[in-house]
């Protein structure tokens, strides 16, 4: 296991991770994009029992901007798209490399 950190909101730094990897294995056979960007969390303090779903709903809404919300679902879904395209050359190589158990049919590579 080579656990790499990197800004999966740069390819720079994509490119950067791939050439760490690169320096140590032809191949890999597993990559686990462990990442994510949550924003500022509202809301998660304890709530009274009185309070309804409805206050709840709309405590939420006026509190976070669109904006927010839309740079969350932008890092997290462009982020592992962009990292699975970083490392895919390796993936591939984790099938088709002579020392790779992905040669021998026994493990594809994977993306997590």
């Amino acid at each position: 296991m080579i656990p790499v950190v990197c800004d999966i909101g740069s390819k720079e730094s994509l490119q950067n991770a791939v050439s760490i990897i690169e320096k140590q294995t032809p191949f890999i056979n597993v990559l686990v994009a462990n990442s994510g960007f949550l924003g500022e969390v509202f809301g998660m303090v304890p709530r009274s029992e009185d309070q309804t779903v409805a206050e709840l709903a709309k405590e939420l809404w006026d509190k976070q901007s669109f904006e927010d919300a839309s740079k969350v679902v932008s890092t997290n879904i462009a982020g592992s798209y962009f990292t699975f395209l970083a490392f895919l050359a390796l993936l591939g190589a984790g099938n088709t490399h002579s020392e790779s158990v992905g040669k021998n049919g026994l493990l594809q590579s994977q993306f997590i």
